[in-house]
């Protein structure tokens, strides 16, 4: 594997202009705040407006990104991808559903294939769409190299993934059970949790507690890769919302999930004369 990338997911708790742009633009430039090479965007909202969010990301101060959306609603759900302009990333093929639930984009990637799904689960006791993402990485013939960056709406670890709540498991139990076949199976692996076995990182507070409070929330947003891009080395940084909205004046518009960024800085070792 050479794979020298930043990935990082935000649910941007809407991207949508029904309140003025500069309000958009504020988040936008949040999002991009780190200069990711590649941002899975969850919660996006676009609707009719794509074109004019997509012409933000090419002219925000953090940029420019080029946007991937699968988002027809201005009030629900939505998924895009941001990919930095000069990022080693080449779009190769397009996938998505049906509920702007679930975008996939094969890349190649400093010369590795490697594909990407932006995926934003129901809060339902629900797992058609976590099945769904099997369904069309099959329909692209996708077996490997794959990364999803994704609010799940769900943990699976009752005991390392939550803090102030009753330690018993999601009410989710078809999510829980899908996520625990894919770890079964080996298909899609918690690198956070493989590489940070005792991590007490969480992702989300309920709206009206303090948003710098640790003893108290959930881990919902997180990468899931396959195996083969399992690697030790790789750097998973969490930040909370409360530094975006502070840092960017959002306090009337802020995100309500923390950011989780994925580091990957591996060079393939040339194999030597035999």
């Amino acid at each position: 594997m050479d794979l020298n990338i930043t990935y990082k997911i935000q649910n941007v708790r809407s991207l949508n202009l029904s309140q003025e742009i500069e309000k958009t633009r504020k988040k936008i430039n949040a999002l991009t705040h780190e200069s990711s090479d590649v941002i899975f965007i969850i919660n996006a909202q676009v609707g009719q407006h794509k074109k004019t969010v997509q012409r933000e990301f090419m002219t925000c101060k953090n940029g420019p990104y080029i946007t991937y959306f699968n988002s027809n609603s201005s009030r629900a759900a939505g998924v895009g991808i941001a990919i930095k302009l000069g990022a080693k990333v080449e779009v190769l093929d397009i996938e998505k559903d049906n509920y702007d639930r679930t975008l996939i984009l094969k890349t190649m990637t400093n010369n590795e294939l490697i594909t990407l799904v932006a995926f934003y689960d129901t809060n339902e006791n629900k797992d058609n769409h976590l099945n769904n993402i099997d369904t069309l990485l099959r329909r692209m013939d996708i077996l490997q190299g794959t990364i999803i960056g994704a609010d799940f709406n769900n943990f699976s670890d009752n005991i390392r993934d939550q803090r102030g709540h009753q330690a018993r498991p999601h009410y989710r139990t078809k999510a829980t059970l899908k996520h625990a076949q894919w770890k079964q199976d080996h298909r899609f692996m918690d690198i956070y949790r493989l590489n940070y076995p005792d991590g007490k990182d969480l992702t989300y507070i309920k709206d009206g507690l303090d948003r710098k409070r640790i003893d108290n929330g959930t881990r919902l947003d997180k990468f899931l890769v396959t195996e083969d891009l399992l690697d030790k080395t790789v750097e998973i940084i969490h930040t909370k919302d409360h530094f975006y909205t502070k840092e960017y004046g959002m306090g009337d518009n802020p995100f309500d999930h923390g950011s989780v960024q994925l580091k990957y800085n591996v060079v393939r070792t040339e194999a030597g004369p035999g």
